[in-house]
């Protein structure tokens, strides 16, 4: 998705079969079945992988827990300028008596900062439709935000957004 909301670039890895997990969650989510990494339109990891690479190149990327998604494809975010919004946004909770910085993920940015759901309970959503509200909140949220001298800052005067449950 560039900053027009065109696909700049989609693809489905081919990936042997048993080697990824299927359960009715993952299936609901995102309509994914145990065989469909094998269908002829999936193209090879390397033919993926030098794609990215061309495209990517000289360019910023943009996402939500980008590193998992690097990894997914056995690259490294290192090697890529990228920015997440995870290292701006983000909800404070109590783990192991401590209180932490937690990331937030797409919805809850999404409830909070646009009052919808993006992905919302048992109805299937693409991986289109979250680069695009990635690319929204990129776009209308974040490049908005008045930076001070010291620290990025919300209009709240901080980067805490609650969790969307």
């Amino acid at each position: 998705m560039n900053t027009n909301y065109e696909v700049v670039y989609q693809a489905e890895v081919f990936r042997p079969f048993g080697s990824y997990r299927v359960n009715r969650h993952s299936f609901a989510k995102h309509g994914i079945t145990s065989t469909r990494l094998q269908e002829s339109s999936c193209k090879p990891l390397d033919t993926v992988l030098n794609d990215l690479r061309q495209i990517l190149n000289n360019k910023l990327v943009i996402g939500l827990s980008l590193a998992g998604d690097f990894s997914s494809l056995d690259l490294s975010i290192k090697d890529f300028d990228a920015f997440d919004l995870q290292w701006h946004f983000y909800s404070k909770e109590k783990v192991s008596s401590k209180v932490v910085n937690q990331p937030l993920g797409l919805r809850s940015l999404c409830m909070h900062f646009f009052n919808y759901d993006c992905q919302p309970p048992r109805v299937t959503h693409t991986a289109e439709e979250d680069a695009i509200t990635t690319m929204k909140l990129f776009q209308e949220v974040y490049v908005k935000l008045e930076p001070t001298p010291i620290e990025m800052t919300n209009e709240m005067g901080t980067n805490e957004i609650p969790r969307y449950k």
